[in-house]
């Protein structure tokens, strides 16, 4: 009567606090009893208006002393106001890192305290930094050279709101000191000739991005229409001419200082015979492999010197790109080199700057990579809510992130890092399941969501009760009727007493030596457990739930799964670490399950072009493999051996060994005479197996064999397999070489081949003239056939042949090397066939 009558009490004051919208259940826990035993004696209804949304309270009167009031629906989460911002400053200044909280549950007022770099602050005794009645963190002087603990110019802060409820933890604040390093590179003096290009480099690591400018001999350089300043900080000059000697520096400015770069001298020179001379190209700019963001904008340097100058060009993977295509994302900066806007996951390879002219030919080649579009910050599409659970049950707190590139997600518990186990889980990366929940699991639980665009947190407060009831008897004979190596079927009478209709049974069951229980539902008198660990002893228990509470336990019955063969888990985490073209080491972990009799490992390997698998045997969890085909892709994986046999295979890994320089020339090398100035030449890629990787190019060399030191190189790119020389004596004599060309350097050279041109500029093109002046009797007489394609039809074009016909009384029949027979007919007729 007395519980009844201060309930009518609780019921006004509650009407006062405006709590309106819950039922109110009064508990009593019976001295002597856990409160899992405890008896609902009144339920009153509180719904006095629509202002919060329906939802369960619960009093519980613990031994008639202890009163707890628990509001499911009422807001009890932290809500951060203001949470701490990025900042980047300088030494000695003074910054203030914003944070106010709110736990909006009956004006309950958090408390703060600050984490650095992840350690707790301790304010006592700090003159810098101090915590203001909102939770602001203001600190001094910040990065003080004079405070020993000085960071390396990057502190990284986090608010931390507590209260009784629990605590939860801001966002992560980074304060960065603004830096200008020395310089990575800088300028050097050059020598160059008048219309050769200079290249100036001027890098630095600085936060914030800096200010660069040019100087000329002590005075801020004059940018013209042949000058580029490249982001990278690079000065380019084209068509150097005299009055370009002189000093040239850059000036790097930060937020509060600034830094002067060595002087490059540059000299132009002038002599006539150093002018005369020739030289094969040389870079003084080349690529660097780079890492770029989809959709950002990426710019591969390429500046080159000799004499004649060098003719610049592009190539993707060996695919000449044509940069003067309209529409096309890629173009040309400066003198050479390749700006590519947009860039996207097509844009991956190895790009290669050729450097070409008459002397020779020069390569200088870096692999882009591209991932993911810029940076997005983390977004909450789910978060956690509030939430109130009785003991024993499963629940899963949502969080569902979207950002790129992904973003981390870790769980925190009061401030404090979920560690994943049997009882929390991480279900589909970013959810937390928690199994079998007690009161100890109450509190504030928190979804932090991380990646290189920033980070976000959410929270929610997860609220244990004990459930009150009115208990059935217990159920009755429980039994194993099958028991296997990871289940086990229970069967059990109902009640004898069951007090109303019987709504489920709860079976709860835990290994043997556990602290925490598992449960599942049933609403038939038998079960199949899974998810058992083979021979382990297991306790289970059943309870009936009705209208009116929950009943005893059954006795308990205790049962041992059956033993199953341990053979090796698949997870060995196997990693490949490519070490040479023709080396990889592989390692990977031991197997968690069927380890303790391990006898061996069987390491498979398998090319990509073959279905032949081939293996090593080893006891270590490591192994080189050696004898491999450069740039060619395997198929790695492992698998482990114990007393019960071979586990299963773990996952494939895949590795492609690095490149190397190709091992074979172009093949089947055609080289003909079409006019008298001109000479083609065809070949055949080498063999795949002797490539040795991605294919830039073609060396070609010639020269005339009475001119031995004098000789012209043509570089084609990796997808051409012809080339037409032009101007080219007439009636001479060539030998001409080819090399494979990759992005690790040449081939061996193919053997010297040699081609005559024509002694006139007949081309293959060209139908011939018909002859004339047969009509002189007994002179000799010059015919000169193109073979080739007939009149408008299409044929494969011949070379031409020269015949000399001495003509004669008697019909000769003359068949020349190739394609052409000519038959005599008279002395002033001559038939020519030819094809």
């Amino acid at each position: 009567l007395h519980l009844q009558m201060f309930a009518r009490m609780l019921h006004i004051c509650l009407q006062e606090l405006q709590l309106s919208g819950f039922f109110l259940f009064l508990i009593v826990s019976k001295r002597g009893f856990p409160s899992s035993r405890s008896t609902r004696l009144s339920m009153y209804n509180m719904d006095y208006s629509n202002k919060f949304s329906p939802g369960i309270g619960f009093l519980e009167v613990l031994h008639a002393l202890t009163i707890r009031l628990i509001i499911p629906n009422q807001t009890s989460h932290v809500r951060f106001i203001t949470e701490p911002m990025d900042i980047v400053t300088t030494a000695g200044k003074t910054v203030m890192l914003d944070c106010e909280a709110d736990f909006n549950i009956f004006g309950k007022i958090p408390q703060y305290r600050w984490t650095l770099n992840g350690q707790t602050l301790d304010f006592i005794g700090d003159t810098r930094r101090s915590v203001l009645k909102n939770g602001s963190l203001l600190i001094k002087n910040i990065f003080n050279k004079n405070e020993k603990d000085i960071s390396q110019g990057l502190e990284q802060y986090q608010c931390v709101a507590f209260g009784d409820i629990g605590s939860a933890v801001s966002r992560i604040a980074t304060v960065t000191l603004a830096r200008l390093s020395t310089f990575e590179k800088q300028p050097t003096d050059l020598r160059l000739l008048p219309g050769q290009t200079a290249y100036f480099s001027c890098v630095i690591n600085a936060q914030p991005p800096p200010k660069i400018t040019w100087f000329k001999d002590q005075s801020p350089l004059v940018i013209d229409a042949r000058m580029t300043i490249f982001p990278s900080g690079a000065l380019e000059i084209d068509d150097v001419h005299i009055e370009d000697n002189g000093a040239y520096w850059c000036n790097i400015t930060g937020l509060d200082r600034y830094r002067l770069s060595d002087p490059g001298l540059l000299t132009i020179v002038e002599n006539e015979d150093t002018i005369k001379r020739l030289k094969s190209p040389e870079f003084v700019a080349i690529p660097h492999s780079t890492i770029a963001l989809e959709g950002s904008i990426v710019i591969l340097d390429c500046t080159a010197v000799g004499n004649p100058r060098p003719k610049i060009s592009w190539s993707k993977d060996g695919t000449l790109i044509n940069v003067a295509n309209l529409g096309t994302r890629f173009s040309i900066i400066g003198t050479g080199s390749l700006l590519i806007t947009q860039v996207n996951k097509n844009d991956d390879g190895s790009y290669t700057c050729r450097a070409e002219n008459h002397e020779d030919s020069a390569d200088a080649s870096a692999n882009l990579e591209v991932y993911g579009k810029i940076p997005i910050k983390p977004l909450f599409i789910r978060k956690p809510k509030d939430t109130m659970v009785p003991e024993k049950e499963d629940i899963t707190l949502e969080c569902e992130i979207v950002g790129k590139p992904p973003p981390r997600v870790i769980w925190l518990k009061n401030g404090d890092k979920i560690k994943q186990d049997d009882y929390f889980k991480f279900i589909n990366g970013t959810n937390l399941k928690i199994s079998k929940l007690t009161t100890e699991d109450s509190g504030i639980f928190q979804c932090l969501a991380s990646n290189s665009a920033g980070n976000i947190q959410s929270s929610a407060f997860l609220n244990i009760f004990h459930a009150g009831h009115l208990p059935p008897s217990p159920p009755r004979a429980l039994k194993a009727s099958l028991v296997l190596s990871r289940s086990a079927t229970l069967t059990w009478i109902n009640p004898l007493k069951p007090n109303g209709e019987i709504l489920t049974y709860t079976i709860l069951y835990q290994e043997e030596g556990s602290n925490r229980e598992r449960l599942t539902n049933t609403s038939q008198t038998d079960i199949t457990v899974n998810g058992l660990i083979p021979d382990k002893y297991y306790v289970f228990r059943v309870i009936a739930v009705t209208n009116f509470g929950v009943s005893d336990c059954s006795p308990h019955l205790k049962v041992m799964t059956k033993a199953e063969i341990n053979l090796p888990e698949q997870h060995l985490n196997v990693s490949a670490k490519v070490i040479s073209p023709t080396s990889i080491f592989v390692y990977w972990s031991k197997p968690e399950h069927g380890s303790k009799s391990l006898k061996e490992y069987k390491l498979f390997y398998m090319e990509d072009s073959t279905s032949e698998e081939q293996f090593f045997i080893t006891n270590h969890t490591n192994h080189e493999i050696s004898d491999l085909s450069p740039y060619t892709k395997y198929t790695i994986w492992v698998l482990a051996y114990n007393q019960d046999g071979p586990g299963m295979n773990s996952l494939k890994v895949v590795a492609i060994t690095k490149p190397y320089v190709p091992s074979q020339p172009p093949q089947n090398i055609v080289i003909k005479a079409i006019s008298s100035t001109e000479i083609n030449i065809r070949w055949e890629h080498p063999p795949k197996s002797s490539q040795n990787g991605v294919i830039i190019g073609y060396k070609i060399r010639y020269k005339k064999p009475d001119r031995i030191s004098s000789k012209d190189t043509i570089t084609t790119a990796g997808d051409n397999l012809e080339y037409t020389i032009s101007g080219l004596e007439k009636s001479s004599t060539y030998k001409v070489c080819l090399w494979t060309l990759n992005t690790v350097g040449l081939s061996p050279p193919s053997k010297w081949l040699t081609v005559l041109t024509f002694d006139n500029n007949v081309r293959k093109d060209t139908v011939p003239d018909a002859p004339t002046k047969f009509n002189e009797q007994n002179a000799d007489y010059v015919s000169t056939v193109a073979a080739g394609p007939l009149v408008n039809q299409i044929a494969t074009t011949r070379e031409q042949t020269l015949t000399i016909v001495n003509t004669s009384e008697s019909s000769n029949t003359i068949i020349p090397q190739i394609g052409l027979i000519k038959n005599v007919i008279s002395l002033t007729k001559v038939h020519f066939q030819y094809w």
